[in-house]
C-alpha cells in the first residue's frame, strides 16, 4: 500500500510551492532525479517545476526525465516523434477531406478548440474518449447528431491509421495497452483536480507500484469539466490531506467574496484558510468603461469570450495597450513604424528593417529618389526611393505626419503616447476569458458576470467554481461590472 498526501489549498495559498518544496526535500535526503516523477496539467507548471530542480540541485533536463505533463510522458514513454502526433496541419489536412473547418489545437489540453465545425466533432470524439463514454451520450447532450459525428471518427481513425498518426488521447490510450511504466520511488501530481477519468487511468497505472505519492490541486477551482475534467475522482481520492492555511494573495473583502462564492458549490472539501493581511477592496461599476486602468496590472475577465468586446473599446478609447490571447494590441507594424520614426527623429540610427518599417508607412509627400542607388545606413543597406527625404531635418515632422496609419489606429496611438503608456513590452492589462486565466494574477481584476444562454441554462456547481476562480484571482481589488444582460452570475 502506497503512502498518498493530498495538498490542498485555496487560490494563493502556495500549493505549488509546497509541491516544489517536497521534491526539495526528496533530493537532499538522496532520492534519484529519475526516480522522481512531476506530472503536470499543464506544461507550465511541468517546465517550473523542472526549472528549479535545475537550478537548486544542478541537474540536468535529461537527469529530470520524469519533469513532465501527463502527454509528454505518455509520449516519451511510446517512443513517439512529434511527427507522428497530430497537429493543426494534419486536421486542416482532415478538414479539406471532409468540408470541414479547423482552428488551431490547444497545446495543454490536445483538443481543437476553436469554433469551426471540424473543431466541434474533434472536441466531441475526444471527448467521450477522455471521459469514458459513448459518443452517442456525448452527442445527445451536445444536440450533435451522432451520425455526423461517427462519420468524422470513422474518417480520422482512417486518416490517422494510413499515416501512422496518433491525437493526444490516442497517447493516453495506447499507454494503458502498451506504455511502459519507468521504476520510481516518487510520484508528485500537481493540478490533480483537472484530470479526465482517463487521465486518472493512466496516473493509476503510473503509481501502480509506486510507495510514496502526493496530489496537489483545489476542488473549488476545478472548471475543465467542460474538457473532461473529473473533480469527482478527486474528491474520492483516499490520501491523507494537508489543507495549506494561508492565501498569500487575498486580502480579507476579496477572500470573504470568493468563500461566499465556494459556498454554493455542493460537492467539495471543507478547506479551513485564511486570508493575507494587506489591504484591498471591492468595487462595482456600471460599465466597463467606468474603469480606471491608469495604474498598476489588470485582468479582465469575462465568462464568454463575446463579452470581451466591451473591454476592448474602453482600452482603445481611453488609450491602453493590452493583451489579449498572446497578441499585443501595441504588436503592430503601424507601432514598429512609429516607434523607428520617433527614434530617427531623435538622431538616433536606424536599421535596415527598421527603415522598411517606416517605409510601409511614409507619407508619400515625403519619399523621392529613383532608387537607382543604395546608400549606407548604420552599417546596413537603405533604399533612398524609400525613405529619401528623412536624412534632412526639415523632412522629419511628427509621426502623426509623417506616417500614413488608419484613422481608428492613429487616434488609439496617439491616445497611448498622450497618456504616457509604453508602446514596448507586455501591456500591463490582459483582456481574457475566466478558462484562460487560471493560475494567473493580477494588482486588479475587473469581472463581467455575464453569461451565455448555455452556461446560465445549465448553471449549477462548474459555474460556481469558474467565477470563483475568476474572483480569486485579485491581489489586492476586486472590480465588479453590473450585468449587462439578463443572463448573468449573482456576485
Amino acid at each position: 500500500m502506497s503512502d498518498r498526501t493530498l495538498i490542498l489549498g485555496g487560490p494563493g495559498c502556495g500549493k505549488t510551492t509546497a509541491l516544489l518544496n517536497i521534491v526539495d526535500t526528496l533530493f537532499k535526503q538522496g532520492v534519484e532525479p529519475n526516480r522522481l516523477a512531476y506530472l503536470a496539467f499543464t506544461k507550465k507548471a511541468a517546465v517550473e517545476a523542472q526549472a528549479r530542480a535545475q537550478e537548486k540541485f544542478h541537474y540536468s533536463s535529461d537527469e529530470l526525465v520524469y519533469f513532465r505533463t501527463i502527454h509528454s510522458f505518455t509520449f516519451k514513454a511510446l517512443n513517439l516523434t512529434r511527427e507522428e502526433v497530430m497537429g493543426s496541419a494534419a486536421y486542416k489536412e482532415i478538414g479539406q477531406l471532409l468540408n470541414l473547418e479547423f482552428g488551431t489545437v490547444d497545446p495543454e489540453l490536445g483538443l481543437p478548440v476553436a469554433n469551426g465545425s471540424g473543431d466541434r466533432m474533434a472536441y466531441l470524439e475526444q471527448l467521450a474518449r477522455l471521459t469514458l463514454r459513448p459518443l452517442q451520450d456525448i452527442c445527445m447532450e451536445h444536440k450533435v447528431k451522432y451520425f455526423d459525428a461517427k462519420l468524422y471518427r470513422d474518417m480520422v481513425e482512417k486518416y490517422k491509421h494510413n499515416r501512422a498518426m496518433v491525437d493526444f488521447t490516442d497517447m493516453l490510450e495506447k499507454f494503458m495497452f502498451v506504455g511502459k511504466v519507468p521504476s520510481l520511488d516518487v510520484v508528485i501530481v500537481d493540478e490533480a483536480q483537472d484530470l479526465s477519468p482517463l487521465q486518472w487511468k493512466v496516473v493509476e497505472k503510473i503509481c501502480a507500484n509506486v510507495p510514496t505519492i502526493y496530489f496537489g490541486g483545489d476542488d473549488d477551482q476545478a472548471i475543465y469539466t467542460w474538457a473532461g475534467a473529473d473533480v469527482k475522482h478527486f474528491l474520492a481520492l483516499d490520501a491523507k490531506r494537508k489543507v495549506l492555511p494561508i492565501s498569500y494573495r487575498l486580502s480579507k473583502p476579496i477572500f470573504d467574496k470568493c468563500t461566499e462564492i465556494a459556498k454554493r458549490i455542493g460537492n467539495r472539501y471543507e478547506k479551513d484558510w485564511r486570508p493575507s493581511t494587506h489591504e484591498g477592496s471591492i468595487q462595482r461599476y456600471g460599465k466597463p468603461e467606468y474603469l480606471d486602468c491608469s495604474k498598476d496590472s489588470w485582468l479582465m475577465l469575462a465568462r464568454n469570450k463575446h463579452f470581451l468586446k466591451e473591454y476592448k473599446d474602453h482600452m482603445i478609447t481611453k488609450g491602453f495597450p493590452y493583451m489579449m490571447g498572446n497578441r499585443s494590441s501595441v504588436d503592430t507594424p503601424e507601432v514598429r513604424a512609429l516607434l523607428a520614426w520617433e527614434a530617427f527623429r531623435a538622431g538616433k540610427a536606424v536599421t535596415l528593417d527598421q527603415a522598411r518599417a517606416i517605409s510601409k508607412f511614409l507619407n508619400p509627400q515625403l519619399k523621392g529618389g529613383d532608387g537607382s542607388e543604395l546608400k549606407r545606413w548604420d552599417g546596413e543597406l537603405v533604399y533612398p526611393n524609400d525613405i529619401v527625404d528623412i536624412l534632412k531635418p526639415k523632412a522629419t515632422p511628427d509621426w502623426m505626419e509623417a506616417l500614413t496609419i488608419e484613422g481608428r489606429k492613429r487616434e488609439y496611438y496617439r491616445a497611448i503616447k498622450t497618456r504616457g503608456e509604453a508602446l514596448l513590452g507586455k501591456p500591463r492589462i490582459q483582456i481574457a476569458t475566466i478558462h484562460t486565466v487560471k493560475g494567473g494574477e493580477a494588482d486588479n481584476v475587473a469581472l463581467m458576470p455575464d453569461m451565455a444562454r448555455r452556461s446560465f441554462d445549465t448553471m449549477g456547481d462548474e459555474e460556481a467554481r469558474v467565477f470563483y476562480v475568476a474572483a480569486s484571482r485579485a491581489r489586492y481589488n476586486l472590480h465588479l461590472i453590473h450585468p449587462q444582460t439578463e443572463r448573468y452570475f449573482q456576485l
